[in-house]
């Protein structure tokens, strides 16, 4: 935690997975509260990534949030990315398909394929999205997460003539599901839109639970259309910002 006083401070942290990546040390900044002392935060950020040699520093933070704008422009930082959150109350109520994917629990033998699905689909993302970075090692990130994913997380994959044609992974918080990662293998493209809707009602059946919250990137305009067919509403619109020392 880095503080100026109760009304202004932030959470930092290294991100060794993003450093192992990328070759240089990165850290993130969590969570950001400010009253009427904001240069002074970002010039503590400043101060403690020059400290700790980071290299690249970033944060999300409400897009609409002008005093947040102006002083991260102001201090070298620049908007990389927009994500948004896709929210349903009632996920029991998602419209159902003609067509019944069946779901299998991820292992570490599925790990190589769901790797491959990734990197031949993922094209959106707070690195992914950075100019400065490249796509490899965007997608290497990517693949770095699934390892964690699969291990941590309820990770489910369907079949497609013998192989694994698509996954997805939830968790659970308070009283709502999270889903940070899905997708679906290049010949199994058409089965997009069933894969969300199957998706939604295992989760349901299996959990009982009925709100879901998944932040998106606003680029990812087929997902948004997809979302917004099933009935999701979208709130929280952020920017990605992203500083290079």
């Amino acid at each position: 935690m880095l503080v100026i006083d109760n009304n202004n401070y932030c959470t930092w942290r290294k991100t060794p997975w993003d450093s192992k990546v990328f070759g240089y040390p990165t850290a993130e900044i969590l969570q950001l509260n400010y009253s009427d002392k904001l240069t002074e935060v970002f010039e503590l950020i400043d101060k403690t990534n020059i400290q700790n040699e980071i290299k690249l520093s970033y944060f999300r933070y409400e897009s609409n949030d002008q005093n947040i704008k102006q002083m991260a422009l102001e201090k070298g930082f620049n908007i990389t990315e927009f994500s948004i959150y896709a929210k349903h109350n009632d996920i029991s109520k998602v419209p159902t398909g003609r067509l019944t994917l069946d779901f299998h629990k991820a292992t570490k033998d599925h790990i190589s394929d769901i790797k491959k699905i990734a990197s031949e689909s993922f094209e959106h993302g707070r690195f992914h999205e950075d100019p400065r970075i490249p796509r490899r090692m965007a997608q290497a990130r990517y693949e770095n997460w699934i390892d964690d994913l699969v291990e941590n997380t309820n990770f489910y994959i369907f079949y497609l003539k013998n192989q694994v044609g698509g996954f997805f992974n939830y968790k659970i918080i308070d009283d709502y599901i999270e889903m940070p990662l899905s997708g679906v293998s290049m010949d199994a493209q058409r089965l997009g839109g069933f894969l969300w809707v199957n998706m939604f009602h295992f989760i349901y059946e299996k959990e009982g639970i009925k709100k879901i919250s998944n932040l998106i990137s606003g680029s990812n305009v087929n997902v948004l259309n997809l979302y917004a067919k099933l009935g999701f509403s979208f709130s929280n619109p952020m920017f990605g910002y992203h500083k290079y020392y």
